[in-house]
């Protein structure tokens, strides 16, 4: 959940932080990028650094960086400083991130982890839903942004106490495992040679993309096109994780029914319809509560039966390298993510169409490559 409000609790303080800290709106929009990216890059050293050294050795030194982070940017002067706050805040996260999918793979194997990994979802989705209208309240009730980091602080500093009181449950590690950037490599190589979980965890990405270019996109096209206060578009922006987590619910009761495979396609072909629906409500002229909460409702539910399954399916390829695993899916889903942030940062917000268009083709990206992953595991079959 930590790393999940770190990417959402202050996105509805977005225009509020570029005028407040005498920047472009672009560049308020780059300090989630900078987390993103960050979070994404520095996770492939995390995984397999617990594959060796333990759980929670990794995770208490992730949470660490998290906090020092946090606190630099409760305090930044500039966004400069913002930014290099967000820097550390997505290294300390990248770690807080990874972990709970491989504690979850080694605590329930191969057989449960499906049904496992949505409840995991279920928990960064009540997360993200509550963390945007927060960080909106807060900033209305408080007038500033700063109090969303204050609290964002504290949340990491209170799950590092209950880390630290569970460490004795923890996997404490394959230290006979080969070390070193050449064992990394070795372990990802051997991953990513297998066509499945390699189609899912770029598939996963394509769909992270379209989640980031969302979530940047949407304040501006809201404050832009129908003048949304902060508080409403909060409101509007938790229709994403309400349509997910509702989704959650559903593949809890029907996982044991479907392949996962089937269900990662069924929800992907569910999430393509968003940009039909944003850019032809677009068209209409519709009032926000319409034109931009019934897209992003589509996509979250889409999202909802797609990504638990694909995580579970990419996680559970070898036992043996579930931190591996665990950063790779990371890796992908977040350095495209980033792309994604970027890309919708060169859009113009004045409507959404454009954003429509970047939607449309990252639930592409995201089907093609899931279609191939099912068709690639029932050769193996």
């Amino acid at each position: 959940m930590v790393s999940v409000v770190a990417s959402t609790i202050y996105v509805p303080s977005l225009p509020s932080i570029a005028i407040s800290l005498g920047t472009s709106a672009t560049m308020a929009q780059f300090s989630l990028t900078a987390f993103v990216l960050t979070f994404g890059i520095v996770q492939l050293w995390h995984g397999p650094a617990s594959d060796r050294l333990g759980r929670y050795r990794v995770l208490a030194g992730s949470l660490v960086v998290f906090v020092i982070g946090t606190a630099v940017c409760a305090l930044a002067p500039n966004i400069e400083t913002l930014i290099a706050g967000r820097v550390l805040q997505g290294l300390g996260a990248a770690g807080v991130g990874v972990l709970p999918r491989a504690i979850a793979r080694d605590q329930f194997g191969h057989e449960a982890s499906a049904r496992v990994f949505t409840y995991l979802s279920m928990a960064a989705s009540a997360a993200a839903t509550a963390s945007p209208v927060i960080g909106g309240g807060l900033e209305s009730l408080t007038g500033t942004w700063r109090m969303s980091f204050v609290l964002l602080g504290l949340l990491a500093a209170w799950v590092l106490l209950l880390s630290a009181r569970r460490a004795p449950l923890l996997a404490a590690g394959s230290p006979e495992r080969p070390t070193g950037v050449r064992g990394y490599i070795a372990d990802y190589w051997s991953l990513m040679r297998r066509a499945p979980f390699a189609f899912n965890v770029i598939g996963g990405g394509f769909l992270r993309a379209g989640f980031y270019a969302f979530i940047v996109s949407v304040p501006f096209v809201l404050t832009n096109m129908y003048d949304t206060s902060v508080a409403g578009v909060g409101v509007i922006m938790m229709t994403l994780t309400l349509a997910f987590l509702g989704a959650n619910f559903i593949v809890v009761r029907i996982a044991h029914r479907f392949r996962p495979e089937t269900l990662v396609v069924a929800g992907t072909a569910i999430s393509m319809l968003s940009p039909i629906a944003l850019a032809l409500l677009t068209l209409t002229n519709a009032g926000p509560f319409v034109a931009v909460s019934l897209p992003v409702a589509l996509f979250g539910f889409g999202n909802g039966f797609a990504v638990p399954m694909a995580n579970s399916l990419a996680v559970g390829a070898d036992p043996r390298m579930a931190g591996a695993g665990s950063s790779l899916l990371g890796f992908w889903a977040y350095t495209m993510g980033a792309g994604g942030a970027v890309a919708a940062c060169l859009l113009t917000h004045n409507t959404a169409l454009p954003l429509a268009t970047l939607l449309a083709i990252a639930t592409s990206g995201a089907l093609i490559c899931f279609v191939s992953a099912r068709v690639a595991t029932l050769r193996r079959l």
